[in-house]
């Protein structure tokens, strides 16, 4: 038996974060009561969520049971489950459809409001120093950078 960490995600955006008892010998993880209780209650208007336990530093996801406890397969010893950082859980694709396509627009805004500083900078220029230069330079790598991004977000749809 010991205490791991459970991370419950709903497709909404809501995560929830609490402790639990792992018994390895069954395979079972067994949440506290609070998390039961609020488990049950979301479910009733939410859609299924996704749980993941931090196991042996692994994340290891979890199904649920009827009971509500929540059951592991055999961790496999020498291979570690991935764990993305902190760049590809914020820009990765464990987002709702939703939620991709409103980064995207986000990107596309900034995309637009750095094309359109260029543009401003490139015909108010009488003398081009070092510092319009530079500015000209960063507005024009934001316009690709922040389009890229929008673009890889939106993930085709």
């Amino acid at each position: 038996m010991e205490i791991v960490e459970v991370l419950v995600e709903f497709p909404s955006g809501m995560v929830i974060s609490d402790r639990a008892t792992y018994f390895p010998e069954i395979g079972q993880v067994q949440p506290s009561e609070r998390l039961v209780f609020i488990f049950e209650r979301l479910t009733e208007s939410e859609a299924p969520p996704t749980v993941t336990v931090l196991l042996a530093g692994s994340e290891v996801r979890a199904d649920v049971r009827v009971d509500g406890n929540f059951e592991v397969g055999p961790l496999e010893a020498g291979s570690p489950t991935h764990q993305p950082n902190i760049l590809q859980r914020l820009f990765g694709h464990d987002w709702t459809r939703d939620q991709r396509q409103q980064f995207g627009r986000l990107c596309h805004s900034f995309t637009v409001v750095s094309l359109v500083g260029a543009a401003g900078i490139f015909h108010s220029a009488t003398t081009w120093s070092a510092g319009e230069l530079l500015t000209e330079a960063a507005l024009i790598f934001a316009v690709v950078i922040t389009f890229l991004l929008g673009m890889n977000s939106m993930n085709g749809d």
